[in-house]
């Protein structure tokens, strides 16, 4: 019995050693499937494009897209009038405008990202004209605001390239510079030029006293086009196509 109870740890490590001996040789076993790594993680795509006029999209210049995406090496747009192309940063007529769907592709084999976006083509409007300074003399020196209680002005736009030209006589009385007003009525500007006019009205007459040519390329570079004359400072504020 002693010797018995004596050799059964020694059974038990014979016991614990064969089944590791045997458990090693399975996993060195050629013949024997061998367990699935996981997958690798997908690559970081980041499909993204901007404008790179954002406050006007003119419609008789192409838009020109940036591309701001990470991660790809091919790109395919989709510009919402069924065109579409694979140029990095391309720039698109439009031959209406509109509401289009832009739509930016980005891939990296055979990973891909999107992102979309609907841009407004269409013609610039005025929103408000702002009055900074202007003359407060007639032509004879005296002052158009006699009793101090301000300039009576009228103001005209004129468009020019249409059937029916638009006039608007925004009239403002008893106004301390600056001044500004809101256009009501829809002032695309989808002509060659607009003229513009500014006159005062002192004694029961009328002056003019601000007059000037806007052409169409001038007008969409930015939201304040800035005019000045003489002793007049007048800014045009517009609002883009959104």
């Amino acid at each position: 019995m002693n010797n018995l109870h004596r050799s059964k740890p020694l059974l038990l490590a014979f016991f614990f050693t064969l089944l590791a001996t045997i458990a090693c040789r399975e996993l060195d076993d050629p013949l024997l499937p061998k367990p699935t790594p996981p997958p690798p993680p997908p690559p970081v795509i980041v499909s993204c494009f901007s404008l790179q006029n954002d406050t006007f999209m003119d419609p008789k210049v192409p838009v020109q897209f940036l591309n701001c995406s990470q991660g790809a090496t091919t790109y395919l747009w989709h510009f919402g009038d069924s065109a579409t192309s694979d140029s990095f940063e391309p720039a698109h007529q439009y031959a209406d405008t509109g509401h289009y769907t832009v739509r930016l592709e980005a891939f990296l084999g055979d990973y891909k990202e999107e992102y979309s976006r609907v841009i407004r083509v269409d013609y610039p409007r005025f929103k408000k004209i702002r009055i900074v300074q202007m003359g407060v003399l007639d032509p004879w020196g005296v002052p158009y605001d006699l009793d101090g209680s301000g300039l009576d002005i009228n103001a005209r736009f004129t468009r020019d390239g249409n059937n029916s030209p638009t006039f608007i006589f925004p009239i403002a009385q008893n106004v301390t510079l600056p001044y500004e007003f809101i256009l009501t009525q829809d002032m695309s500007i989808d002509a060659y030029f607009w003229q513009w006019e500014l006159d005062c009205y002192g004694s029961g007459t009328r002056d003019t006293v601000g007059l000037g040519t806007m052409y169409y390329r001038d007008l969409i570079d930015s939201p304040v086009e800035t005019r000045s004359w003489d002793s007049n400072l007048v800014e045009i504020i517009m609002e883009g196509a959104r």
